[in-house]
């Protein structure tokens, strides 16, 4: 409701008026004001009631308390051409200022920081290392009166430089406090305190693996500073290093140095100027943030960068892990006569076993690691850790499961390009294949689609967003109906939103995820993306700067309408331009002032603006002040509802980070459209935002060329060699930096700018090709010939692997590839530290007068799985300079597919190739079964016959079962045309625990006959029961165990102990029930353990022998415990 015309204020004045809950909140009064409010009768309630009679309220609004504080977040005070610190009062009409100095030696144990701020009536206090009172000497204590304002904030400059004198050597530390008489319920007084360096001197260093390199620059004109003292300070205050700075204002400490661990850790880089000026760079602050570049990307590991690779993700306890090293250099190079050891890590992060070994074969270490029986189960890793080098070089994680592996494969096959619009439907059509071949024909599909904002819609239009940047778009779900797969394995399933997200504002897509039931009921998921588009258009915007607009410059935006095809059309839009401004509003809540964040919001500019069929327009806007603002273009017409928007901040310095470094301008870089080769050259263009001397950096995780130019607003072209030491690519970091201006420019600019340069490494890659049949039979050897072609030509190593496709799509797992790990783009490995981002304005007006986990092993895992594991692995292969070799494979009792993984490497190349190999007899046949069973279940397992190449006939099968698991109708006939399979429940009853073999037997057609057999584990599903009967024996007496002792117990699982003691306990008999106890989790298995340490007493006691050591045992316990 509008209560305007309900509401009159005497003085009379316009009021923002707004409800919250039961309060009529009033905005726009100014501190120190008394007015009066009248409510009128008639003002509304959101009930429906009015009020009867006016009333007046009066209101009287206070002056703003005293605030005390410093303008701006920087710590450090130009010296040069600078009238003082800034301070920034509110109602406080004098300061007292002290000033102390803190020597150069002590800043080691101290943080520079903003220190604290205190409102009238609170207490603050600094701590640790931003507290300096037991190393300060104070150099001043004085007033200065203040220019007061009533309730507006007032600047006003101290002579810092004047105070303190000739310049020493060191830090300062500044204290201003409200110099009113308070009574004490008042105090303490406004106050704040900063550390403060005044210095013209600017440190900038870059950190990498070969150490630091160190520039030193003048603020006054961006000029490098040459012979210049320069010290490396670590924490405890030992100078590390010490130099002087070159000609052109460069110094560099080597990596040993810049590497101590602890209070040898380096802190700071101080710089002493013959002026007595000093310049600190605390190397324990964050680095400059360069997360807005594309710096991402595989980060190396140090000097030796290991690739480590294994043959899948996923293993059971007892089988072998292949484990593979390449050792190699930051440039992706063999490295030769070097040692250290491969380590293998629990889940819980202990060391399961260490495996020595000295300049290995080839430069890799090739090694397989059988997990124990007992292995836990979860996430295992292993290591290259090699001698003379901190830290591990490669590590790789793989799983340790009772898994069973999948049998089928789905394709999802649609049309991902075309958008559906309002109304529409798409068909989704789902195929299944037996990994043996087969079509996975009769299976249950399950759907379910996800209705969700897309990123990057349009991709002729990268960059650009659409929609409100103040609002997220909520997923929808589709629910669908089940299907089943036709006899090629096929079924289609319809996509059909409706109307859904038809008001959303944003481009859409569709995530359809779909699950195919094995004949076991186990679901294999695939998912796809389809784009959706129930609106008639959509908005978008493309800021044409980086974060922010320099103040005074124009901010440009271009503009875009797209319709649901996807077309860029020629649409009239509105457009505004709003200003943000959040503040605090102060209030008086009882005898207590209260505060509240508000947010202003003030239209600057507006317009119309067309865009063209096929691109883009333009919307630009001068003259903006600093702050935040928003850009809001809106469609007109039938089309009124479609919107964007976008945020963005004014003011050259961008925005201000939390510990109070002003973000830096952004330089653009421009690299060569092609990628050059090692010994080539790179041709970049800078186009800085303004003029200036600029530093070029190149850089991998190290530091490899500094050099420094003078570059133009226009843009300055610079040629870069390129050298074996950039390896992949490496990267090119400029800063530029400018003149200081006192009248102008109070503080110096300085831009950053990153990107990265590919190297074209075709010449050391190899080409592999895996030749081998499409279709292989099993239980027998399988040749598969390698060729070579490309790459350098030297000594070739392999190594290849076939592994069970269905096993591998577990865990996704991806095919080892070297290539891509060495040659792909690395993450940027050089941090940039410098403090032009804490300075503070020095020219703000004439001076004035004198901061448990718990149990990771969880229950026993299972003896045996049905299915067995299919991975192939031929070692470590010499190929030599032959260009080709012959991998034997000896094929086990399998049907499905295989996917064969090659990897090749020289001393200075990498290859790696993949393919697969359908593995199966003519007529697969197999049992499908649970993981385990219980005694007394009774379940269906499936035995499935597929005639994929026998002739048409009938097929027998009979299936039998050794140990405690009976089949009730083992013998089946079947009937079968080629290319048709049946699914035949059959079922099987657990009577008792213990481990079944189960066979299956098939005859068919044209002398056909399979045999396979199956282990499968009955254990209990209930905690272990123990009953004790005690009875004491005279001599003569007999003892009879009571049957009742057994009632219902599970058959098979119950023992029965006798002993006789002459103690109060049975020792034997308790050492027994220990020894057989099933279950596996930690107390359990240490309960059961212990008592192992004392074999030998307690068989001299009576217990019996066991055929086992008991030193195995415990060590068996304690491999499962750790």
């Amino acid at each position: 409701a509008d209560y305007s015309p309900y509401v009159e204020f005497r003085p009379a004045f316009r009021p923002a008026l707004s409800v919250e809950g039961r309060e009529l909140c009033v905005g726009g009064l100014t501190f120190g004001s008394e007015r009066s409010a009248t409510l009128l009768s008639g003002l509304p309630a959101a009930d429906g009631r009015t009020l009867k009679s006016e009333e007046t309220v009066p209101i009287d609004f206070a002056d703003r308390p005293p605030y005390v504080g410093f303008k701006g977040a920087g710590v450090i005070l130009p010296r040069e051409d600078a009238d003082g610190l800034p301070i920034e009062t509110v109602n406080v009409d004098e300061v007292e200022v002290t000033v102390a100095r803190v020597n150069d030696r002590a800043l080691a144990f101290k943080s520079i920081s903003q220190g604290r701020t205190n409102a009238q009536g609170s207490y603050g206090y600094t701590w640790g290392e931003d507290n300096p009172d037991d190393v300060q000497e104070t150099l001043f204590t004085g007033r200065m009166p203040i220019a007061n304002e009533q309730n507006a904030p007032v600047i006003s400059v101290f002579p810092l430089q004047d105070v303190v004198g000739p310049l020493e050597p060191g830090a300062y530390y500044v204290t201003v406090k409200d110099a009113a008489d308070l009574s004490s319920a008042e105090q303490p007084p406004a106050s704040s305190s900063r550390w403060i360096m005044m210095t013209d001197l600017a440190i900038t260093a870059y950190e990498g693996g070969n150490g630091l390199d160190i520039t030193l620059r003048s603020l006054q004109d961006g000029r490098p500073v040459p012979d210049t003292t320069v010290q490396l300070v670590a924490r405890n205050n030992d100078i590390l290093a010490e130099g002087r700075t070159n000609e052109v204002g460069r110094i560099a400490f080597d990596a040993p140095i810049t590497n101590g661990q602890g209070n040898m850790e380096p802190k700071l880089i101080l710089a002493y100027s013959a002026k007595g000026e000093l310049a600190v760079l605390d190397l324990t602050r964050a680095p400059v943030d360069l997360s807005e570049y594309a710096v991402g990307g595989r980060r190396m590991s140090g000097d030796i960068d290991a690739y480590m690779y294994t043959e899948r993700g996923i293993y059971r306890p007892g089988e072998t892990v292949r484990l593979t090293a390449l050792l190699r250099d930051h440039t992706g190079k063999a490295i030769e006569d070097r040692s250290g050891n491969l380590v293998i890590y629990r889940p819980n992060g202990l060391v399961a076993e260490k495996i020595r070994f000295d300049d290995p074969e080839g430069s890799a270490v090739v090694e397989g690691y059988e997990l124990a029986k007992g292995a836990s189960r979860g996430q295992w890793r292993a290591t290259v850790e090699m001698d003379g080098v901190s830290g591990t070089s490669g590590s790789v994680s793989f799983s340790v499961e009772d898994f069973v592996p999948q049998r089928i494969a789905v394709d999802l096959d649609t049309d991902e390009e075309t958008p559906i619009l309002l109304g529409g439907t798409r068909a989704v059509e789902v195929a299944s294949r037996f990994l043996y071949g087969a079509p996975g024909a009769g299976l249950t599909v399950k759907s379910e689609a996800r209705i969700e904002a897309q990123a990057n819609p349009f991709p002729a239009f990268k960059g650009f967003k659409f929609g409100r940047h103040d609002e997220n778009f909520r997923e929808r779900i589709l629910e669908m109906d089940d299907r089943t797969t036709d006899g090629a394995g096929v079924t289609t399933v319809t996509l059909a939103p409706g109307n859904a997200g038809s008001n959303a504002g944003v481009p859409l897509r569709i995530n359809t995820v779909v699950s195919v039931l094995e004949p076991g009921g186990r679901a294999v998921t695939e998912s796809v993306r389809i784009p959706y588009r129930p609106e008639r258009l959509y908005v978008g915007l493309k800021p044409g700067f980086e974060y922010s607009v320099e103040e005074g410059q124009d901010a440009a935006y271009e503009v875009v309408a797209m319709n649901e095809k996807g077309q860029a059309i020629a649409q009239r839009l509105n457009w505004k331009l709003l200003a943000i401004d959040y503040h605090y509003d102060w209030y008086r809540d009882g005898d207590r002032w209260r505060w509240r964040r508000s947010r202003t919001v003030t239209k600057v500019n507006e317009g119309i603006v067309t865009t063209p069929e096929g691109g883009s327009a333009e919307i630009r806007v001068s003259g903006l002040d600093w702050g935040s603002h928003e850009l809001v273009v809106e469609g007109t017409d039938a089309n009124a509802s479609a919107a964007s928007s976008d945020d963005f901040y004014v003011g050259w310095g961008g925005g201000v980070s939390e510990d109070g470094a002003e973000a830096p301008d952004r330089v653009r870089i421009i690299g060569p459209e092609k990628a050059p080769s090692a010994g080539q050259s790179a041709d970049i263009t800078i186009v800085p935002p303004y003029e200036g001397q600029a530093q070029v950096v190149v850089a991998t995780d190290r530091i490899l060329s500094v050099q420094n130019f003078s570059v133009s607003e226009q843009g300055t072209n610079v040629t870069l060699p390129v050298t074996d030491e950039w390896g992949e690519g490496a990267y090119v970091m400029v800063s530029v930096y400018t003149e200081r201006d006192p009248i102008l420019r109070a503080k110096p600019r300085r831009a950053v700018g990153v990107t990265h340069i590919p190297v074209d490494m075709g010449e050391r890659t190899f080409e592999l090709t895996l030749n081998a049949p499409e279709i292989a039979r099993p239980v027998g050897e399988q040749v598969v010939e390698v060729e070579f072609d490309g790459g350098p030509r030297e000594p070739v190593f392999l190594t290849l692997a076939a592994v069970d496709e269905g096993i591998l799509s577990l865990t996704k797992f991806k095919s080892p590839d070297p290539v891509s790990y060495y040659y792909g783009k690395k993450a940027l490995g050089v941090e940039m530290y410098d403090d032009y981002g804490r300075l503070l304005d020095p020219n703000m007006g004439l001076p004035a007068e004198v901061r448990s986990g718990g149990d990771q092993l969880g229950g026993e895992g299972l003896s045996v799985v049905p299915v067995k594991s299919v991975a192939l692995f031929s070692g470590l292969v010499d190929v030599g300079r032959s260009g080709k070799t012959k991998v034997r494979l000896e094929l086990p009792e399998f049907n499905g597919e295989l996917r064969l993984m090659a990897v090749a490497w020289s001393r200075s190349g990498l290859g790696s190739a993949e393919a697969s190999m359908i593995v199966r007899e003519k007529a697969p046949s197999d049992l499908i079964m649970p993981r385990f069973l219980a005694p007394g279940d009774e379940a269906q397992i499936t035995a499935s016959i597929d005639n994929v190449e026998v002739g048409p006939g009938a097929f027998t099968a009979e299936i039998t079962a050794d140990g405690p698991v009976d089949v009730a109708d083992g013998k089946l006939t079947r009937s079968l045309a080629t290319g048709v399979r049946a699914d035949v429940p059959v079922r099987v009853d657990a009577t008792s625990e213990g481990i079944s073999t189960v066979r299956l037997v098939v005859s068919g057609p044209n002398d056909f006959e399979t045999e396979r057999s199956y282990q499968i584990q009955t254990r209990s599903p209930y905690l272990p029961v123990t009953r004790i009967s005690r009875a004491l024996m005279e001599p003569g007496d007999t003892y009879t165990v009571s049957a009742d002792l057994l009632d219902g117990l599970v058959p098979g699982s119950a023992s029965v102990s006798v002993g006789y003691s002459t103690l109060p306990m049975d020792p034997a008999t308790l050492y027994a029930s220990l020894d057989r106890y099933p279950y596996g989790c930690t107390e359990q298995t240490t309960s059961r353990a212990l008592p192992l340490l004392y074999s030998e007493q307690l068989i001299a006691m009576g217990a019996p022998e066991r055929r086992d050591d008991p030193k195995t045992r415990i060590q068996t316990a304690v491999n499962t415990l750790l």
